[in-house]
């Protein structure tokens, strides 16, 4: 799984107080600055485009807490799945026990625990 940014989790892991942006899907994260658009990040098979025309997700990140943004193409399951997936990787554990949303609902710990 392609993890692109790890630096940036890494002052996460130092309680340094972080506001930081995600790009994701199956195939991995492009975690990067507040500062930049979801838009303009770009890796081999993610990526995000206005008006859902990618094939990622768009994720807010501020201390504790995971925002995914709406995607007409995926399901409140299939975040879940694919954040359980990312989150395992050990360079985003930091994250493990952040509150994750999605069009507004807590994804629970068992809804991440499903196949």
């Amino acid at each position: 799984m392609l993890i692109v940014g790890a630096d940036y989790i890494e002052r996460v892991a130092r309680d340094e107080p972080v506001r930081l942006k995600m790009v994701f899907n199956h195939a991995g994260a492009i975690i990067f600055p507040e500062t930049q658009e979801h838009r303009d990040q770009k890796a081999a098979g993610i990526s995000y485009e206005d008006n859902y025309a990618g094939n990622a997700l768009a994720a807010m990140l501020a201390r504790g807490r995971i925002e995914v943004r709406f995607h007409e193409r995926f399901s409140p399951e299939q975040v879940s799945a694919i954040l359980s997936q990312l989150l395992s990787q050990p360079v985003l554990r930091p994250l493990l026990l952040w509150e994750r949303t999605y069009r507004g609902l807590v994804l629970s710990d068992s809804e991440f625990e499903k196949p």
